[in-house]
């Protein structure tokens, strides 16, 4: 499954992230995973961009392939391009130093087409978006959900571009067909990275609810008011469950941040359901997904006193329960900001 993986992604047009990194700038060490963590909030780790001299220096000169957030953004996960699967190693940057990452071993709650890595309690999957996987197909974007986790304290997810930077080893055959050129990524990032009060930074979608949430706090002119609402648009719940999918912690992370920056600020977590099934389960349900929300954003760095968490059943539709699609839309979380 390896190569054909690796072969799927044919070499990119796209630059690659610091081809020229300072050269006063000191590569950070490798360490185990064990090592790099040892003092670490968990919670709130995140794999770290990698240069061009950082990743050379775990998998060597060989061709590689990397994930980004953003077409154009900097890479964070990179892959050793080789046939094969004994030798594949990658690269994540955590807490401030490389980890190395080998081949991981199937699960059995892992899908069938996703290529995972793992160093001691690290572990990374990556599972294409395209419905019928990496078939190598010309017209699949390389569009990918990375997956990370440590042991059972954290699991979030992401989603961004896997692309090549070289051309793949002779060995390795490119599924793509010769006469079709694969598809070009537009190099436009919808990302922007903003400068918080508290000397952090947060990633954020250029015209999101997290940038909409920061605009209102930052705007002084703005007063909280019953409509000052932001619906997470990103944090979704399966049916009947109470915990947020891994891949709703990316946004959560970004709000956690922000709310952080501005320990005045309070909100509300307000939680609707589907009217499907009992009003007395329903209602119980919402109450768990707000708190379960709350739980998460205060592990995350949110001041106990900056939130609270409102479950409201289905009591408040935003629409009709007659497909599943619309279904989701009642199962969504909003924060309500109530002081800035």
């Amino acid at each position: 499954m390896v190569a054909p993986f690796l072969a799927s992604c044919a070499e990119s047009d796209a630059p690659d992230d610091e081809a020229n990194p300072a050269r006063s700038a000191e590569i950070p060490r490798i360490l185990s995973a064990e090592e790099a963590l040892a003092g670490a909030h968990i919670p709130t780790v995140d794999p770290a961009t990698l240069n061009d001299a950082e990743i050379r220096k775990v998998l060597g000169p060989s061709p590689h392939c990397v994930f980004r957030y953003t077409s154009s953004g900097k890479p964070v996960l990179a892959l050793a391009n080789r046939p094969a699967a004994s030798q594949v190693t990658g690269v994540l940057k955590l807490n401030g130093s490389l980890i190395r990452l080998q081949l991981a071993n199937g699960g059995a709650d892992r899908p069938e087409d996703t290529l995972g890595m793992t160093a001691g309690s690290v572990r990374a999957g990556l599972t294409p978006l395209a419905a019928k996987g990496l078939d190598g197909r010309a017209s699949e974007r390389r569009e990918m959900n990375l997956v990370f986790e440590i042991d059972s304290r954290l699991k979030v997810g992401y989603r961004g571009y896997f692309s090549c930077h070289a051309a793949p080893a002779p060995s390795v055959v490119t599924l793509v067909p010769k006469e079709t050129p694969p598809e070009r990524e537009v190099a436009v990032s919808v990302d922007v990275v903003k400068s918080l009060p508290n000397g952090q930074e947060v990633r954020i979608r250029r015209s999101g609810v997290e940038a909409e949430l920061l605009t209102f706090i930052e705007n002084k002119a703005a007063r909280p008011t019953k409509t000052a609402s932001f619906d997470l648009d990103r944090v979704t719940f399966e049916k009947g469950k109470s915990e947020a999918s891994p891949t709703s912690k990316e946004q959560l992370r970004s709000i956690a941040k922000i709310l952080a920056a501005y320990p005045t600020t309070t909100a509300t977590i307000r939680s609707p359901t589907d009217n499907l099934g009992s009003a007395g389960a329903n209602k119980r349900l919402s109450r768990a997904r707000a708190m379960f929300i709350m739980r998460e954003l205060r592990q995350m760095g949110v001041g106990a006193s900056q939130l609270q968490a409102k479950g409201y059943g289905g009591d408040r539709l935003v629409a009709s329960n007659d497909t599943e699609e619309r279904q989701v839309k009642n199962r969504h979380i909003s924060l309500e900001v109530m002081r800035k």
